[in-house]
């Protein structure tokens, strides 16, 4: 992986050693040539969302300076933020930095900002030292001294002019100055005086590394020779990574680095700078990441002919993130016979990382060739393809859905790390599912329906059905080789299947029975889904025995349709399930393996959802059924 990266950084012409870096800043702190403060004016950027459409947000990318990732104190190298006191940002900078405030927002009051505690007041002291050498260095320039002289006047923050929504953002977001209308982030001064500083500052940390080597030509002929770092760059992006959270670290114990102690595989400065930098880009670049819950899926292609190349933009992210039918639609019909010839030997390569105690964890990692990976894509959308419940067409849950409906619907439960990097292999690389995966999906399955759907968010239950429903049609695909959706014709056959379309059935006659009472939600599904799927013997006999009642209760036309089916579709009705049944060979099964549970819940969705057929003349006039 690290050697891949550092083949990215090459395409991308990316040293990880620049003095400036692409960030976003949320608000211009407007100031007079005397530093007097005129106001706080929000940056503005224009996005392209879905169909086209132009949105803007706040957060303008600018080149902001950036701080070398280690620093040398008593020829000691550590983090610039790893277990000290972070260094402050120069030209731009959070409240805590800027003002020395932190903005406190308690339940049932107004927001306040409230000086920072003492252990954090170092924060907005080094961020003030910072800009006096600044201004130090460049006495003749006016911006530097209106900024300085805003910042030494020690200005209370003015928390009355922004509303209180504003206010529990900002301790995300980033300030930065501008002076009667010249931005301080593009002086000419303030770019040159840092690039010296930064020069320096990485000097320092280099005179005292020891010489080595690693294993990662950077490139043809290199002998891997340099100058050994014990500490790699922060990467920003990945989920609960925190201030500092670095891909690993050479110097530390087992327990901190997740390493090998001082067996720890080595890597020298320039290969951590690089690999850094190409690993921080794919997570800023929207097209190159999704995050999921607690991690973060990276992908890219490269040409596997000319390594001078760019990498090639893929456009999975959004595809797999969202579950937009349109878009799935036209990717599935796309021409996947005919793709350009450099494609056939582009380099597809993909990671799920997540970020457990404040270090970088790769959950998976895997390379294939791009039309590999599309035409996976393509097997994946077909498995997880499911009827919609009104109108015609397909959905395809997200990835982040199937992950969500294997756990409680809670905030606190929280689908593993595992489970989404187990989703994304299987999707991008064609890998099995764990088997504990589908168990988790029948177990959720068996306790929601017993709990019964909330009238006011039905629309919630269903969805997190369809995607359990979505799931357990993968795991059947990728381990029993069953093929979605034209697999469906074979299920008829199978008796997990024919019993899970029965209870749904049986579901649907216990509904028209109660139209005019309102509903009811102790319907055979809600009242023994668990035992109908698991021992079908021992449940169904009673539930066909309702069913009759129900019928009688029903009479009339309704009735003989849903008992008999349409005269044109006689197996959509009660007889044709049990006609099925029969064909199979066998009775109601004592027991149902897991997999036959997971055909059982195939086939309670598909009856659940199925159109119901007009009528055809033999309800005399009465209503079809729900």
């Amino acid at each position: 992986m690290i050697q891949e990266l550092l083949d990215l950084s090459h395409r991308l012409t990316l040293t990880g050693s620049n003095a400036f870096a692409m960030r976003p800043v949320h608000w211009l702190i407007d100031l007079d040539t005397n530093g007097r403060l005129l106001g706080f004016v929000p940056t503005v950027r224009s996005t392209v969302k879905k169909g086209g459409k132009l949105e803007e947000e706040q957060g303008k990318q600018f080149e902001c300076p950036v701080f070398f990732f280690a620093t040398a104190k008593k020829h000691f190298i550590s983090a610039t933020a790893g277990g000290g006191k972070a260094v402050a940002e120069l030209a731009a900078g959070n409240i805590a930095e800027v003002f020395g405030v932190l903005i406190e927002a308690k339940r049932d009051q107004s927001p306040r900002a409230v000086l920072l505690p003492e252990k954090d007041a170092y924060k907005h002291a080094n961020f003030l030292d910072l800009h006096q050498q600044l201004a130090d260095s460049a006495q003749l320039n006016p911006t530097v001294q209106a900024v300085w002289r805003f910042l030494s006047t020690n200005e209370a923050f003015p928390i009355g002019e922004f509303a209180p929504p504003q206010l529990k953002k900002m301790a995300a977001q980033q300030f930065s100055f501008r002076v009667a209308g010249r931005l301080l982030l593009t002086d000419p001064d303030v770019r040159r005086w840092w690039e010296q500083e930064f020069a320096l500052r990485r000097s320092c940390v280099v005179n005292i590394l020891p010489p080595g080597r690693d294993l990662f030509p950077l490139s043809v002929g290199d002998p891997c020779t340099g100058a050994l770092t014990p500490v790699f760059p922060h990467i920003s992006g990945v989920p609960g990574g925190g201030g500092w959270c670095p891909l690993a670290s050479f110097d530390k114990a087992p327990s901190q680095s997740f390493g090998l102690g001082s067996g720890t595989l080595q890597m020298r400065l320039e290969t951590a700078e690089r690999a850094g930098a190409a690993l921080n880009w794919l997570l800023r670049d929207e097209s190159s990441h999704i995050r999921l819950g607690d991690t973060v899926a990276v992908f890219w292609a490269a040409s596997s002919r000319d390594s001078n190349l760019p990498p090639r933009e893929v456009g999975f992210a959004e595809l797999m993130a969202e579950s937009d039918p349109l878009e799935v639609r036209e990717f599935l019909t796309g021409p996947w016979g005919k793709q350009p010839r450099d494609l056939d030997d582009a380099r597809f390569y993909a990671a799920v990382l997540s970020s457990p105690q404040s270090r970088i964890t790769v959950r998976s990692w895997h390379t294939q060739t791009l039309p590999n990976a599309r035409q996976n894509l393509r097997s994946w959308f077909e498995a997880i393809a499911l009827p919609r419940q009104f109108g015609s067409g397909e959905v395809y849950p997200s990835i982040g859905q199937l992950a969500a409906c294997t756990v409680r619907k809670s905030r606190e439960a929280k689908p593993l790390p595992g489970t989404y990097a187990a989703l994304v292999e299987s999707a991008l690389f064609g890998s099995s599912l764990p088997k504990k995966l589908l168990a988790q999906a029948l177990v959720r399955q068996k306790l929601e329906l017993a709990i019964g759907s909330d009238r006011n968010n039905r629309a919630e239950f269903d969805g997190r059905l369809m995607a359990r429903t979505a799931l357990i049609q993968v795991y059947l695909q990728k381990s029993q080789g069953e093929a979605m959706p034209t697999s469906l014709v074979d299920l008829e056959t199978n008796v997990g299947y024919i019993c899970g379309r029965l209870l749904a059935f049986l579901d649907r006659i216990h509904e028209a029975a109660h139209q005019g009472s309102g509903g009811t939600n102790t319907s055979p599904a809600n009242r023994a889904y668990g035992a109908a799927s698991a021992t079908p013997a021992l449940i169904y006999p009673q539930l066909c025995k309702l069913a009759r009642y129900h019928l009688n209760k029903i009479g009339g036309g309704l009735a003989h349709h849903l008992e008999f089916g349409p005269k044109d579709a006689p197996s959509e009705g009660l007889c044709g399930i049990f006609a099925s049944l029969r064909a199979t060979g066998s009775e109601f099964p004592r027991t149902l393996s897991l997999e036959d549970q997971g055909r059982f819940a195939i086939g309670f969705y598909t009856e659940r959802h199925r159109r119901w057929a007009k009528d055809d003349g033999t309800t005399n006039g009465a209503k079809a059924a729900p």
